[in-house]
């Protein structure tokens, strides 16, 4: 299946009336580098961050409702919502007399503190950053040969 997207440029200097987007920190992504996290989580943390309150202090949606909006299981939302409170992302609050938890979403740490927290994390980047040079120097080598073999 192919869509044909709004073929609008979307710039996040513009204000867009009535349109509401996530604001985002950047810093997320570092955490794509933490063993277990993967962009699944990154997205349910902009879920969380989309549904925080600031004048209660916290988020509160269903895990049916994270789970419908992701396309996941309940089982699936509450081990990812375990992974973000493992990671320092959010804060999960047990509300014992409601069927709901409440979420409190942290600012990210930023990548010099992350790779300090989590030194693996600092490990995976660098391992990355160096099997991507090492694809770049193949690749022009390979074309180094082909410009000699073909000239």
């Amino acid at each position: 299946m192919k869509i044909t997207g709004s073929q609008s440029v979307f710039n996040k200097k513009e204000r867009y009336e009535d349109e509401y987007f996530i604001k985002l920190p950047s810093d997320i992504a570092h955490y794509m580098y933490v063993p277990g996290i993967s962009a699944r989580h990154t997205f349910l943390y902009a879920m969380i961050v989309d549904y925080y309150n600031p004048d209660y202090g916290y988020a509160w949606p269903s895990h049916i409702k994270l789970a419908t909006d992701l396309n996941r299981s309940t089982q699936t939302v509450s081990q990812d919502l375990r992974k973000l409170r493992d990671a320092g992302l959010i804060a999960i609050i047990t509300v014992p007399s409601k069927d709901f938890n409440r979420y409190v979403p942290y600012k990210p740490l930023t990548q010099e503190e992350l790779w300090l927290a989590c030194p693996e994390a600092g490990e995976r980047y660098r391992a990355k950053i160096k099997q991507l040079d090492d694809e770049k120097r193949r690749d022009h080598e390979k074309l180094r040969q082909l410009r000699e073999a073909y000239p």
